[in-house]
């Protein structure tokens, strides 16, 4: 299902995707936050098997963390 929605981000990039009471994003603003925040995710180093989690307030930012997450690991909420 990531997949999929990585293929949606890249195929429109300059379309709007996420809004909220701070700003909006398009395609390409969500397609460099996951880059960007999972960069820092392989950098903690997790490992296959540990458990992580993430705890944010609602927006824009918590949003491409669940993705970047979920590009990278099984999510079960």
């Amino acid at each position: 299902m990531i997949d999929f929605l990585l293929d949606a981000l890249d195929a429109d990039p300059g379309r709007l995707a996420i809004a909220d009471k701070a700003g909006a994003w398009t395609s390409a603003d969500v397609k460099a936050a996951i880059t960007r925040l999972g960069a820092l995710i392989d950098a903690a180093g997790p490992v296959a098997g540990r458990v992580v989690s993430l705890e944010a307030e609602y927006g824009l930012e918590a949003v491409a963390a669940f993705l970047a997450l979920t590009a990278r690991f099984a999510i079960i909420v």
